[in-house]
């Protein structure tokens, strides 16, 4: 599969939860060829970590120590390609 098939795959997952979950019981997808992008109100902008480092628990994923709401997810990359990202409310 390639980048347009991938977000082809995802672009009908709306919520973070659900792209997470999809690359965790896809067995088409491999997750070390995944990047999720998230908000760090710390850093105070995105920061980037190996789908395959993280472990999704609850509504929050594990980066090391530290978790991460799930709502704070803003991109999914696939080696390097942006394959999914979240969806702004318009006002």
């Amino acid at each position: 599969m390639d980048a347009a098939d991938i977000k082809k795959l995802l672009e009908k997952e709306r919520l973070e939860k659900d792209v997470l979950n999809r690359i965790a019981w896809d067995d088409r997808l491999d997750g070390g060829d995944f990047e999720v992008a998230y908000l760090d109100r710390i850093k105070k902008g995105l920061v980037k970590v190996s789908y395959a480092s993280i472990s999704l628990q609850g509504d929050f994923f594990m980066s090391g120590e530290s978790p991460i709401p799930v709502h704070r997810i803003r991109e999914v990359s696939f080696r390097g390609a942006v394959v999914w990202a979240k969806r702004r409310a318009v006002s």
